[in-house]
């Protein structure tokens, strides 16, 4: 009796139904993975467009170089730190232990709003550009708290609570680049006066109250 070789590697019926099932669940996991992974990518996108984010670049005030940070996100950064490599040096010797100080990385600045912008007080680009002392080129890494970040979970779950997140952004400050284009024409120098106008003004309040307050400590000692 001849006995056919078909069905003895052909699947049977109830293979076949089992080879389908296995398929579909196979199919099916595939694509909730994917799923899972396309809505996290989602997520963590919506995070990184929601997280602070602070810039630091020269700001010019016609002759005036300064060094500004300011906050370009939606968001609030705190606990904010610069360090500049090297640190920024400058022809007026009242302004160095400021930058210094500002720029070494240990100078805390509790927080910067969304939009808010500080700057300091560098030196005239003038002199800056044609010192072949004084450094020009600036390696600044802003490091920033978000304080009300919340991180996201494999399944898309954010947490309950905010995680404190913190951010180290670098960025390259060159003046060369700029040139003697960047400033603007002032042949008055107004921006300039102004500014040591105002440095006046505040030495002569700072002397005022000093001698006020001495004043009232030789009174309170004579009473």
């Amino acid at each position: 009796m001849r006995v056919s070789l078909w069905n003895d590697w052909w699947p049977t019926a109830g293979e076949w139904s089992a080879f389908w099932a296995f398929t579909t669940f196979a199919v099916a996991l595939v694509a909730a993975i994917l799923a899972f992974s396309q809505l996290r990518i989602i997520l963590l996108e919506r995070e990184e467009r929601e997280r602070p984010y602070l810039a630091v670049d020269f700001e010019f005030r016609s002759l005036l170089v300064l060094i500004a940070v300011e906050n370009i996100s939606t968001k609030l950064a705190t606990n904010v730190t610069l360090k500049s490599i090297p640190l920024p040096e400058s022809t007026r010797e009242d302004r160095l232990g400021r930058l210094e100080r500002i720029f070494d990385g240990s100078f805390v600045i509790p927080q910067v709003a969304p939009g808010r912008r500080m700057s300091w007080h560098v030196d005239i680009a003038s002199t800056l550009l044609e010192s072949d002392s004084l450094p020009r080129r600036f390696e600044v890494t802003a490091r920033y708290c978000d304080p009300l970040a919340r991180s996201v979970g494999w399944f898309g779950l954010r947490s309950a609570r905010p995680e404190p997140r913190w951010y180290e952004d670098t960025f390259i400050l060159d003046l060369d680049q700029y040139g003697y284009a960047a400033t603007e024409q002032d042949y008055e120098n107004k921006n300039w006066n102004i500014a040591q106008r105002n440095e006046r003004r505040l030495e002569r309040i700072a002397a005022a109250s000093e001698r006020i307050v001495a004043e009232l400590q030789t009174r309170n000692a004579s009473d």
